[in-house]
């Protein structure tokens, strides 16, 4: 049983660390560029976001899925590179507000360059509504994969909270098979039980770290 939890705990490990590697930079980077050039290019990022976000990611992976041997990186490329157009979008509805901003207006009459400004004055200031986002997309990510892996549409050999959870339910977990065939689920509640609180928990405690640093990270919540 600990090693199911613990393979299901190393998937979502996984999540964050591509969605973190990848998906959030990407979407800081969409966001500031749009935000800060305006005109031309924010229309045509804005533009590529919208036909983004009208993509549903679960077509393409099942056509992946149909053509290709399934996997996380085909779940974490349909999904993770199709979800990151939101936070783009918030990123640049705040860069629009924080490029008039006086020391923002000061630096660009001394002259200095765009990546100056959104790396000393941008970036610092969108990070209250940068990095809540960021949380809640791990948290959806990870219950997407487990949605998925439920499913059996998923890695067979790649074990994860949502398969743990269906395997148990038809009572096929490895080690429980050979020597309790004959045995219901609810016989063996703990094996389905255990991996659906991991993920509850796990998936709540992004919530709740996002939404706490919103609030540690927002200027009007000091002082």
């Amino acid at each position: 049983m600990g090693f199911l939890l613990i393979s299901g705990a190393r998937v979502a490990l996984y999540i964050v660390v591509f969605t973190a590697a990848f998906v959030v930079p990407l979407a800081a980077a969409v966001g500031i560029i749009a935000g800060l050039r305006g005109g031309l290019v924010d229309s045509l990022l804005m533009s590529y976001v919208d036909i983004q976000l009208s993509i549903p990611a679960i077509i393409l992976y099942f056509l992946g899925y149909a053509y290709w041997n399934p996997s996380l990186l085909l779940l974490l490329a349909t999904f993770g590179l199709l979800s990151w157009g939101g936070i783009a979008r918030l990123v640049r509805s705040e860069v629009l507000q924080r490029r008039e901003d006086g020391h923002v207006l000061v630096a660009r009459s001394l002259g200095a360059s765009r990546l100056y400004i959104a790396k000393r004055h941008i970036l610092p200031n969108v990070t209250n509504t940068l990095v809540p986002a960021i949380f809640h997309l791990f948290a959806m990510l990870v219950l997407i994969e487990a949605g998925i892996a439920f499913l059996g549409f998923h890695d067979l050999e790649l074990y994860s909270w949502g398969s743990t959870i269906s395997e148990s339910i038809n009572a096929a977990v490895p080690g429980y098979v050979q020597s309790r065939a004959d045995e219901p689920a609810y016989m063996i509640w703990w094996v389905s039980t255990l991996p659906a609180l991991a993920l509850t928990m796990t998936v709540f405690s992004f919530k709740l770290v996002g939404d706490c640093l919103r609030d540690a990270l927002d200027p009007r919540q000091k002082g």
